[in-house]
């Protein structure tokens, strides 16, 4: 399949506006949902910096907000913090347009869950899905930093697009995919409907099997949010009832997460008489397995039995509530949320990929707004 180039991050041309929201979540006052407030000038020091800078690690807010007269809204506040130092180097807060969905990140039942894919690259758009003025829902990329969607379609174009299930963008290529029950579409998110492609059903197969970004994208677009290996063979599977399981990707069908992928045995993961308790987070390499509680799983290279189980920085030890662990980009470390030992508010750690490690403090994380944290789903997004 010819995938396109990397899509620009932003369209050319988003209204102003996006300064205000971004002054007032500053300062810590109201924001008034229902008011376009004047243009304050362009942005400066941390609201200008790059999201996506190199040696930072990005964490997303999300809130819930009541708008008057109308349906709740999200407002969303990205950080990046200094890898080794926790200074905060970027910033961007902006309310996103009602009836605006993000793919993941904000509202209920989501703590804990990999956000990564509803973000551009360079973190400027955030993907999900906005019901239109017929009351569908369909696809659209907002930017982080104005609350303007990227690519709106044409008057008169709004009725015809498809009706996706679920929306993120592509590792890679940087375009946003979507998906529904029988089609796969991608498209440039700054150029919108214009560039709109739909992938057909023998393409998704044969990229399933020879094109790792790509599958890892259709996974997504099922509902999986298990992770993949780097040669994109195999899924780490997980549920209570059964554990730890692997499956490989092939063209089968099936339905929702289960879709595209079989599961088999493996040696040392009991499934239901003997649930193997790992809630898998991300493959290492192909036989390298991180594990929510710190642990790592090592396979063989057939993935036929469990080779060994080693405990990663201590553990956890008696840290609470550790959340959304994130590889450094040279493979050799983690970093990952956790609750504050005294104040009981999000921490920043890091630690190394080294049996019996420590975890190292890297910042406490302040809440987006004065008070604590609980208005917020708080995610980490990524070590850049």
């Amino acid at each position: 399949m010819a995938h396109r180039t990397r899509a620009g991050a932003r369209a050319a041309g988003l209204t102003a506006g996006g300064a205000a929201l971004l002054l007032a979540f500053a300062t810590g006052c109201a924001l008034d949902l229902n008011t376009d407030a004047p243009d304050e000038g362009p942005a400066t020091g941390v609201r200008a910096a790059p999201l996506a800078r190199p040696g930072t690690v990005s964490v997303l807010f999300c809130q819930e907000s009541e708008s008057r007269g109308g349906p709740s809204r999200y407002r969303i506040v990205l950080r990046s913090y200094g890898s080794d130092d926790g200074t905060l180097v970027a910033e961007r807060r902006t309310a996103l347009p009602r009836e605006f969905e993000p793919t993941a990140g904000c509202g209920n039942g989501v703590e804990n869950q990999p956000v990564a894919h509803a973000l551009s690259e360079d973190l400027a758009l955030v993907a999900g899905r906005l019901k239109a003025p017929s009351r569908f829902l369909r696809a659209a990329a907002v930017d982080t930093a104005t609350g303007q969607e990227a690519g709106p379609p044409h008057k008169g174009r709004v009725g015809r697009q498809a009706q996706p299930d679920r929306v993120v963008f592509h590792p890679e290529t940087g375009e946003l995919w979507y998906g529904g029950a029988g089609f796969v579409h991608h498209r440039d998110p700054g150029r919108g409907t214009d560039s709109e492609q739909q992938v057909p059903d023998p393409e998704i197969r044969r990229d399933l099997l020879q094109d790792p970004a790509t599958a890892a994208t259709i996974l997504r677009l099922t509902g999986s949010r298990t992770p993949l290996t780097p040669g994109g063979a195999v899924v780490a599977t997980y549920n209570t009832a059964q554990g730890l399981g692997l499956a490989r990707v092939t063209g089968a069908e099936g339905d929702g997460a289960g879709r595209y992928r079989e599961s088999f045995e493996t040696a040392g993961l009991g499934g239901m008489r003997d649930p193997f308790p790992c809630d898998p987070v991300v493959w290492r390499d192909d036989t390298r397995l991180l594990c929510s509680d710190f642990r790592q799983v090592t396979f063989s290279a057939a993935h036929d039995r469990v080779v060994k189980t080693e405990e990663l920085a201590g553990g956890g030890g008696n840290m609470p509530a550790n959340r959304n662990l994130v590889p450094s980009p040279d493979g050799t470390g983690f970093a990952f949320l956790s609750r504050g030992e005294d104040d009981g508010r999000w921490a920043l750690y890091r630690a190394d990929f080294t049996p019996g490690g420590q975890p190292q403090k890297i910042t406490d994380i302040a809440p987006p707004d004065r008070g604590d944290d609980s208005a917020f789903v708080t995610s980490l997004v990524r070590w850049n």
